[in-house]
């Protein structure tokens, strides 16, 4: 962890996880944080002191410790969630087609402003969101797979071959390239 000056009153704290990496990261209001691999969390030097709020790239799993007067918010390049107390996972890499927020527990409002659009999120919901056409998609889930990468494992379902490979690559610090043999 490292402290960096952002702006001249504000110092940020980044935890950075590296490839093949995952970090638990716990805040000062016990808010629980897991990074996964190639990602970075900000978190100000003012967090807790009138609202709550962090920035992240790459992906992470929130649990929100509960304070009515002090909405919890996760900006990232491409969106803003907002919530009171609840557990959800963000994946927000910047290289990445997609972006994808997945709530467990709770609710969440997820505000995506290049698109002009707010959306509520409830338990075992996930939205998609396609960084290139803002094409969005919000699906039921019965199981909450894509958390599975907290626990080791991968989650997989109807996404790009090449979004697969870069998570691979980024979950077991490998360089799997495809090759097209036409």
């Amino acid at each position: 962890m490292q402290s960096i000056p952002f702006h001249e009153n504000i110092n940020y704290t980044e935890v950075i996880t590296t490839r093949g990496q995952t970090k638990e990261y716990t805040l000062n209001d016990g808010t629980r944080i897991t990074l996964n691999s190639q990602s970075k969390l900000s978190i100000p030097s003012t967090y807790n002191d009138k609202e709550r709020s962090v920035k992240i790239t790459g992906e992470a799993f929130f649990d929100v410790t509960p304070n009515q007067e002090k909405p919890f918010t996760v900006t990232g390049k491409e969106m803003r969630i907002k919530v009171l107390g609840t557990s959800f996972n963000v994946k927000a890499y910047e290289e990445d087609s997609s972006l994808g927020i997945t709530v467990s527990t709770g609710k969440v409002m997820v505000s995506i402003p290049r698109e002009d659009m707010q959306m509520r999120i409830e338990p075992m919901e996930h939205l998609n969101v396609n960084k290139e056409t803002g094409e969005l998609s919000k699906v039921s889930l019965e199981d909450n797979g894509y958390v599975k990468w907290i626990e080791g494992s991968l989650f997989f379902e109807k996404e790009p071959l090449a979004e697969v490979l870069k998570t691979i690559n980024r979950k077991y610090d490998r360089n799997i390239e495809l090759q097209d043999k036409t």
